[in-house]
């Protein structure tokens, strides 16, 4: 995307962080994940497979994507 608009959007998520107690963001985007989040939920057909640690969230997202993909 565009940089500039996307620079504007993190900020503005960073603004809403300071701010909130809870937000939530919804994304495949490790990155972002990293950056405005602690804990993080992985679900799999509507349903919960790990709550945790935004790290250990992502690496169960990881794993659980690569299983997909090998089926």
């Amino acid at each position: 995307g565009d940089m500039a608009f996307m620079q504007k959007a993190q900020k503005r998520i960073m603004n809403l962080v300071e701010q909130a107690k809870i937000v939530i963001l919804a994304t495949h985007d490790w990155g972002a994940a990293r950056a405005f989040c602690s804990r993080g939920i992985v679900f799999e057909k509507g349903r919960i497979i790990f709550d945790g640690e935004i790290e250990n969230a992502i690496e169960a997202y990881r794993i659980n994507l690569e299983k997909q993909q090998d089926a």
